[in-house]
């Protein structure tokens, strides 16, 4: 397995003497090996050329579908041959999971946001027929915000791919001026303020400065533009719950005390759960039946919290909106 630069060699997991080792009876024993990782001392001068991995003819669990489908209240889906699109994510969490939990992989767990997550059905998969499993990891860039990672995930049954999906996240790593740096821009922004934000007497008071700053940071959240027609319940319990179905443990989905630990101040709904919640109204009162998801993760959803969820027909597919109690955005995305 590939992390130090310059080299990319597969990883290869599954024979003919071992089909179907990816799936293990319990996903939590993977999420325990990455909690003394979970977060790891992070910096701008890692090195990530990337990595490939891949499982050869691997099971897939009626059971867990099943248990999937009645966790999010799917009845109608079990008329269907068709499996979920999103349901293709959390097959291959243990993949990521096993990433994750190497030794050599130099980013931490808990620092990775989910920024985007992009579903395509490019064939009829079959679940009476084993898969083939293959998990690409590559940093997109490296910015003023971290290191921006894709990995790309793909299901293939006779040779052909008939799944795939993309995630995009953001491994946390901000630049931070020198010391000496900080004080001269300090120095400069005084002056500057005092030039161009003095009021008539010649003076600003720190309130009314303050206020500036919070108004000019409000009008950068992004907002809805679709009027909410759906109110979305997100229960305390969620993150536990959904935890158990998708195997996804990271602690700020889990409890407000976990969450505060990793710099949140409240328990965060997993975004493939708030996906989900919203793919399902969407599908269920168009009659709908999704082939390509795309959805970008714009803030948060604390639990607990009501969203506003809206829709409606734009172009060749159907945009989602979902939105906090203020109007702010939180999910974005659209269904084809």
């Amino acid at each position: 397995m590939l992390i130090h630069p310059g080299h990319c060699i597969a990883v290869v997991l599954g024979d003919e003497s071992n089909c179907g080792s990816l799936i293990l009876p319990n996903l939590l024993l993977d999420y325990l090996k990455i909690v003394p990782r979970l977060k790891r001392r992070q910096h701008r001068d890692i090195e990530f050329a990337g990595v490939d991995m891949g499982w050869q003819s691997v099971a897939f669990s009626s059971a867990h579908y099943q248990r999937y489908l009645d966790f999010f209240d799917l009845n109608d889906a079990r008329e269907t041959a068709r499996v979920h699109p999103l349901y293709f994510y959390v097959l291959g969490q243990q993949a990521q999971l096993q990433l994750l939990a190497h030794k050599d992989f130099p980013f931490a767990p808990a620092g990775l946001v989910h920024l985007s997550n992009d579903v395509t059905l490019h064939g009829q998969f079959d679940a009476q027929q084993d898969y083939d499993l293959s998990l690409t990891a590559r940093l997109v860039e490296l910015n003023k915000a971290g290191f921006e990672l894709e990995f790309i995930t793909q299901f293939s049954q006779q040779g052909e791919i008939v799944v795939s999906n993309r995630t995009t996240a953001m491994a946390r790593a901000p630049l931070r001026r020198k010391r000496g740096q900080q004080a001269h821009n300090k120095g400069d922004n005084e002056v500057a303020s005092v030039a161009e934000g003095a009021n008539e007497s010649g003076q600003e008071t720190s309130q009314e400065k303050h206020r500036e700053v919070t108004q000019e940071r409000r009008r950068e959240v992004p907002e809805a533009l679709l009027s909410p027609s759906v109110s979305l319940a997100m229960p305390t319990k969620a993150g536990r719950q959904y935890a158990k179905v998708s195997g996804d443990y990271n602690p700020i989905h889990l409890s407000q005390t976990m969450a505060r630990w990793f710099g949140f101040r409240h328990a965060i709904a997993h975004g493939m759960y708030s996906l989900m919640r919203v793919v399902s109204v969407v599908e269920r009162q168009e009659g709908m039946q999704a082939q390509q998801i795309n959805a970008r993760f714009v803030r948060p959803v604390f639990l607990p919290s009501v969203s506003g969820l809206a829709h409606d027909f734009i172009g060749a597919g159907c945009r989602f909106e979902l939105s906090d109690e203020h109007g702010h955005l939180q999910l974005v995305g659209d269904i084809l």
